[in-house]
């Protein structure tokens, strides 16, 4: 070959070897920063969660003459936070939108029956009023057209004698009101509730129920009601909370009277959080607690004291919860206001407001009403997941409805006033506890078919045995699912203690076994052949004596015995897990094995075996420590694809989010959760944002554990150059 043509053959390998250096580099660059890229995704998605909630001040609105020469009272907006009404002492409703000049008086109908002393409005817009002669009325004020409140008169109630305070008037849904009032320096209560219904031929009737409450040695300082009026909450001077059942309207029941702070001062405000279940309590000295009704030893409903919120500056005097969701607004007399998170304890933010005198608050959705005696301001606030704090995802949170402080996920339910269970640590021992259970039952059978293939099996057995368990990995997980799901499930619970029949014996077989070939000076004796005829002989021992068992303990069926014994069992359960999940993870497990274990320098097994050892002790004493940090890496890996299966976890679980780390229940893993609650949530919402958290937990997970696995491979291949 001429010198030019062996130049040209050069300078052409020298450019098919840039051209695979580039592809190879750009290709390698481009995995790592497709990685990085969806890592980023994840993360941008997810920080909104935490961004720290604000409060911003939208319009003030300033009433001159002749609006404000009575003082504003109460006030409410629409469900769009954007149109409002204040009432003032002279009875007339005003309309006020921010986006257009001036303010409107759109109805005089309260201004001619007297001076109203009090008033008080809820977030459905009831009005409540208290006039000078002693007459309390129930309005509903709905929106009509742009900014017309039309006015209409629900109830009325004349008190007798004078020095009555106006505690609270609401309607009651499903038809009828409530109205109630309390005595000037006392612990007398007057309610009257009016229920209205229909017969089966559409004729409307109407029943009126008064009653008396009388506390001897109390003063009633603050009263609040439930919207289905099924119980009336009052606070003391004192500082007790009373709890009065009005299902008997006529004669209510006082079932609950505690003092839930101890020298806390006076109960200053009273608030009924969205869900009626819930009651906000504030003190004289500042202290905010939240009450839930929990059934006691005795089968009765008591309130306890759930939650101890952040303290307030001062004494509140007005306190507002939001129709939305579990927000909490606590202002004082001095400018002072704060808004709390109820569920999980936290302060979402502070402002501070104008007084001009004694101010009421209205929320609604976002926006907050302020309403002073010379002016109306609007604020809103910018907390869009409140519910997904680090202690609701990560710490024990007192849910309305549960008897205690538990890890809790339940993302949705039908109703509007549900309440978010957004733990993540249910999800996270889900995910463990189901790859706990697979390297259960694939980590010893792939180290022994490893051990079995690489040390002792004729090179034809090798042959054929280590592509055939690689090639399970081919198997579709969702196949896999399928089958554990439909076939296998049903079998062992049909047969359920033949389960732990033939792992007991397995174990014992296997123990025997390894006493044999120890003692054992070779296991080219016909050892090997007669050990697989022992071992299966063994097992198959197993359905006699599942049925002894099942016959001498179990009264004959152990299924019916362990469902009445075991709290939650469920027929797809963790042990079902552990074999189909296993079932995917052995292939990873046996081949990482299998290549630490024939990768051992031959040097060290001649050596052994040279120096008197068996092949068994050989095999236990020297190759299984030289192996060991390939063994451990493929047990990080298997455990990395445990834990982010999806289809296999999905469809053989009861797929319930549950913290409990029995065999016999069901779990729910992270990445299955994912794919379960994809369908309900709403772009941008709470949950969505959370799944892609989870998504972020799960892909740092097995980025660390594959990471872990990669520097013990890099460690045994140093190891092994020494040799």
């Amino acid at each position: 070959m001429s010198d030019s043509a062996t130049a040209a053959r050069a300078r052409r390998a020298r450019r098919q070897d840039r051209a695979a250096r580039f592809v190879i580099t750009g290709t390698g660059v481009g995995t790592i920063l497709v990685v990085i890229t969806i890592l980023l995704v994840i993360l941008f998605e997810t920080l909104p969660l935490f961004r720290t909630p604000t409060v911003t001040l939208l319009a003030e609105i300033p009433l001159s003459a002749p609006f404000a020469a009575g003082e504003m009272l109460a006030g409410g907006m629409d469900e769009s936070g954007r149109i409002f009404w204040v009432l003032n002492r002279a009875g007339e409703i005003i309309s006020i939108d921010p986006a257009a000049p001036g303010v409107k008086i759109v109805s005089t109908a309260l201004a001619a029956s007297g001076r109203v002393l009090e008033a008080r409005s809820d977030p459905g817009n009831f009005l409540t009023v208290l006039r000078a002669g002693g007459r309390v009325e129930l309005h509903a004020l709905k929106l009509e057209g742009q900014r017309n409140w039309r006015v209409e008169r629900l109830a009325a109630m004349d008190l007798p004698g004078k020095d009555w305070h106006l505690a609270l008037g609401t309607e009651i849904e499903g038809g009828g009101s409530l109205l109630a009032a309390v005595q000037k320096n006392s612990g007398r209560i007057i309610l009257e509730r009016r229920t209205r219904s229909e017969n089966l031929l559409g004729e409307a009737s109407e029943e009126t129920a008064r009653a008396e409450l009388a506390v001897a040695g109390e003063e009633i300082t603050t009263l609040e009601a439930d919207r289905q009026a099924q119980f009336l909450y009052a606070g003391t001077r004192s500082g007790r909370v009373l709890r009065w059942n009005l299902t008997s309207a006529a004669q209510p029941e006082l079932i609950n009277n505690l003092a839930p702070a101890a020298n806390a001062g006076a109960v200053m405000a009273l608030a009924i959080m969205l869900g009626d279940t819930a009651l906000a309590v504030g003190f004289a000295d500042g202290t905010v607690l939240a009450l839930l009704p929990v059934v006691d030893d005795d089968g009765a409903r008591v309130l306890k004291t759930a939650r101890v919120l952040p303290r307030f500056v001062e004494a509140p005097v007005f306190m507002c919860a939001s129709p939305r969701d579990r927000t909490l607004l606590v202002a004082g007399s001095t400018g002072n206001a704060r808004l709390y998170y109820t569920t999980d304890e936290s302060e979402l933010a502070r402002f501070s407001f104008a007084t001009g005198g004694p101010a009421s608050f209205a929320m609604r959705g976002r926006r907050i009403l302020q309403i002073s005696p010379q002016f109306v301001r609007t604020y809103e606030l910018h907390a869009d997941h409140p519910e997904a704090s680090l202690k609701a995802l990560w710490g024990r949170i007192w849910y309305e409805g549960y008897p205690r402080p538990d890890f809790t996920w339940q993302s949705s339910s039908g109703h509007d006033e549900f309440e978010p269970k957004l733990s993540l640590v249910p999800l996270m021992v889900g995910s463990f506890k189901g790859a706990f259970y697979a390297l259960l039952f694939s980590m010893p059978l792939s180290l022994l078919a490893a051990l079995y293939t690489s040390l002792f099996a004729p090179r034809r057995v090798k042959a054929a045995v280590k592509p055939l368990v690689e090639i399970m990995a081919a198997v579709p997980s969702v196949v896999v699912g399928f089958l554990a799901a439909l076939w296998f499930a049903p079998l062992m619970d049909r047969h359920l203690l033949y389960v732990p029949a033939a792992a007991l014996l397995a174990v014992a077989a296997v123990l025997l076994l390894f006493f044999h070939q120890g003692r054992a000076r070779s296991l080219a004796t016909p050892g090997l052949g007669m050990a697989f005829v022992i071992l299966v002989s063994v097992l198959l021992l197993a359905v006699p004596l599942a049925l002894v068992l099942e016959s001498a303990f179990f009264a004959g069926d152990f299924r019916l015995w362990i469902a009445r014994h075991v709290p939650g069992y469920e027929q797809r359960n963790s042990i079902v897990i552990a074999f189909a999940l296993g079932f995917a993870v052995m292939p990873i497990l046996y081949s990482m094995a299998e290549d630490a274990l024939s990768n051992v320098p031959r040097s060290l097994v001649t050596g052994s075996l040279a120096l008197g050892a068996t092949p068994w002790q050989t095999a236990v004493r020297v190759v299984l420590p030289a192996a060991g940090p390939g063994i451990l890496a493929g047990l990080m890996l298997g455990f990395g694809r445990a834990v982010g299966e999806t289809m296999i976890v999905l469809m053989a679980t009861g797929n319930t989010p549950i913290l409990d780390l029995s065999p016999w229940n069901g779990m729910r893993t992270l990445a299955a959760n994912i794919a379960v609650e994809i369908p309900e949530a709403p772009l941008g919402g709470t949950l969505y944002r959370v799944l892609f958290l989870s998504a972020a937990v799960l892909f740092l997970l097995t980025s660390v554990l594959n990471t872990a696995a990669e520097l013990v491979r890099q460690r045994l291949r140093r190891v092994y150059a020494k040799f």
